[in-house]
């Protein structure tokens, strides 16, 4: 009969301690997934910290070389009118003197009508050439 109440009570109270056993390792399974989540939680934020400094680092160098950008373009613009304003002079010399050697030609009698025309053709030429550019000149200073 001894060997019966033991059975019973066995088989009474096997099912409660196998229940808190598993209770037991599921609270600890449950605890290191949280662990874990959290783990993951904390690299996320950093990650997301890192990457927002990058960002700032990133627009802040973006904005110094706009601004270099900014300054190199305003040194350009005035090295393009110096080279521009002095293209032009020399260009306006050899017009005058261009213009000077047609009028010899025409003081010269041994200057035949066909070279003073050529001649003459390049002087118009030029004339046009200087008036394209002071039009494109005028025209790039409005944009």
């Amino acid at each position: 009969m001894d060997i019966i109440v033991v059975a019973l009570i066995v088989s009474l109270i096997s099912p409660a301690i196998l229940g808190l056993i598993t209770n037991s390792n599921n609270r600890k399974i449950k605890q290191e997934d949280w662990a874990r989540e959290d783990a993951v939680a904390n690299q996320a934020a950093k990650a997301a910290a890192l990457l927002l400094e990058a960002n700032q680092r990133a627009q802040e160098a973006s904005q110094d070389l706009a601004t270099q950008l900014t300054e190199i373009h305003g040194q350009a613009e005035q090295i393009h009118t110096l080279v521009n304003s002095n293209l032009m002079a020399s260009m306006q010399g050899q017009l005058e003197a261009m213009k000077a050697q047609v009028v010899l030609m025409r003081n010269d009698k041994d200057t035949t009508p066909a070279t003073i025309d050529a001649k003459q053709k390049e002087v118009d030429t030029l004339a046009q050439t200087i008036k394209d550019r002071q039009r494109q000149t005028q025209l790039s200073e409005f944009l």
